[in-house]
């Protein structure tokens, strides 16, 4: 029989087979299953913030991805260059109007 690849579900026929096994076995009560049912979403959690990170870095090639491609990493150093200098022209068109707004307090 094969599992399915949901992680969910594998990890919910593990608590089943422990909240089963605990019941019977050990003769746990409730708190027992109140302890393992906060276990249970715990992991549930994580398994879902796993689920995002990977979502979300899924637009971004491996560190080790980059170096092999030289010329992208050459093109970003490119468009990095070529924003920054925009951005200072920018910088510099908004620091001129301010000068000539107020002369007094820039200088």
């Amino acid at each position: 029989m094969k599992l399915p690849g949901n992680p969910y579900f594998i990890t919910s026929l593990v608590f089943l087979a422990i909240v089963v096994t605990g019941g019977f076995l050990f003769h746990w009560g409730e708190e027992e299953f109140a302890y393992l049912l906060l276990l249970y979403l715990i992991v549930g959690l994580g398994i879902r913030l796993d689920d995002i990170s990977k979502q979300m870095g899924s637009g971004h090639p491996r560190p080790t991805q980059i170096g092999e491609d030289e010329d992208s990493i050459i093109g970003l150093l490119k468009d990095i260059k070529t924003s920054s200098a925009a951005t200072n022209a920018q910088l510099e068109e908004i620091l001129k109007r301010i000068d000539e707004k107020d002369p007094a307090k820039n200088g």
